[in-house]
């Protein structure tokens, strides 16, 4: 074979394996296609790790069922959650999740789309606590995510005096309060259900809370097209029963 068609054969080569790769039924991902999700996982049923370490949850499917049907590859990054505006500020991620509240201070600075999931702010104790309510917190120690907007709920509790200590995520408040570093934890609900079902006889719920709220996924402000998309996608999979389904999976049948 001569050099003239010796490269001749290996341009052919390179064209079929560029085919077979590319084309012509072939799609690429390109970085205009992913969307990068930041979330905390040690928040179950929402997100946490299964034994294989891969992340599983109720956010978990439906923020990728939202990406199917969008025409979107959705990726999660762990991240620390008192950090989670600041990596949407600087463009790591473009969607915040998991355990993201609704509040009015944090619409000053996100976008959310429609709510996901009704919330509350509980109160845990261990089983064995004599706290029955939020006036038997005053002069005790509570432990709750850095972060969270509830500490400010806390000091505002009228006339009493209460140590806030943080951590990073739920189960390292709720390991400080079965080690009697706290006297209680305030955590989300959803998650607070979840780990006292999953620990009989260790933690107990209070009937009172620091008050409901709802979950949604938080963008920034300039992503108002992003955000319609999310939303005409929830619609549509809470019309077709989708979002009932992932609910019942993830968190029963009620």
């Amino acid at each position: 074979m001569d050099m003239k068609n010796f490269f001749s054969f290996r341009m052919g080569m390179v064209l079929f394996a560029a085919l077979l790769l590319f084309g012509p039924g072939a799609q690429t991902v390109t970085a205009a296609d992913v969307l990068v999700v930041g979330v905390s996982d040690d928040i179950p049923p929402m997100v946490f790790r299964d034994r294989g370490a891969e992340l599983i949850g109720y956010d978990v499917d439906l923020l990728n069922e939202i990406g199917k049907r969008i025409n979107k590859k959705i990726e999660f990054k762990v991240i620390s959650w008192d950090q989670k505006e600041q990596e949407l500020a600087n463009q790591s991620i473009d969607v915040i999740a998991s355990q993201l509240s609704i509040t009015e201070e944090r619409k000053k600075i996100l976008r959310y789309t429609q709510p996901v999931m009704q919330n509350f702010q509980a109160i845990i104790v261990a089983a064995a606590s004599p706290i029955q309510n939020k006036k038997d917190l005053e002069g005790k120690s509570v432990c709750t995510l850095a972060g969270a907007f509830v500490i400010d709920k806390i000091h505002k509790l009228p006339g009493q005096k209460i140590q806030v200590k943080t951590a990073d995520g739920n189960e390292q408040c709720l390991v400080k309060l079965l080690a009697g570093e706290v006297d209680a934890s305030v955590l989300d609900g959803v998650p607070g259900i979840y780990y006292a079902n999953n620990n009989p006889g260790a933690f107990r719920i209070l009937p009172e809370n620091f008050g409901k709220d709802e979950y949604a996924y938080g963008m920034r402000i300039s992503d108002a097209t992003l955000a319609e998309e999310f939303n005409r996608a929830l619609a549509a999979i809470k019309a077709d029963g989708t979002m009932q389904a992932i609910r019942e999976r993830w968190l029963g049948k009620k």
